[in-house]
């Protein structure tokens, strides 16, 4: 398997999205004894929801997760623990200048 950066050192880099993710270390798994129709049909979503989410066009969802899960028998945990390290970056990343504006307050 290949090492994908989850938690990005420098935040300059993005953390792989998990539908990238799924891609490139699932799906050629799966796609030696199914089509992606069928994969599609068994996650029952289509073939276009399916290809946009593994181009990292549209995020994994917390159903999608639950879905891919069940399919691959590693539950949903992972997926969404890699969409949410995707969105934390994105949006750390497109606030930067307010977030330099928030003081951070001690406990």
């Amino acid at each position: 398997m290949a090492e994908y950066l989850v938690e990005p050192k420098n935040i300059s880099r993005a953390p792989v999205h998990p539908g990238i993710i799924f891609a490139e270390e699932i799906m050629p798994g799966l796609r030696e004894r199914r089509s992606v129709g069928e994969i599609a049909s068994l996650l029952g979503v289509s073939r276009a929801t399916l290809h946009r989410l593994m181009a990292g066009d549209i995020a994994m969802s917390p159903e999608m997760a639950v879905r891919i899960g069940k399919l691959v028998g590693n539950g949903a945990g992972l997926w969404l623990r890699l969409q949410a390290k995707y969105d934390e970056w994105e949006v750390t990343r497109r606030l930067a200048k307010e977030l330099k504006a928030i003081p951070t307050l001690g406990s």
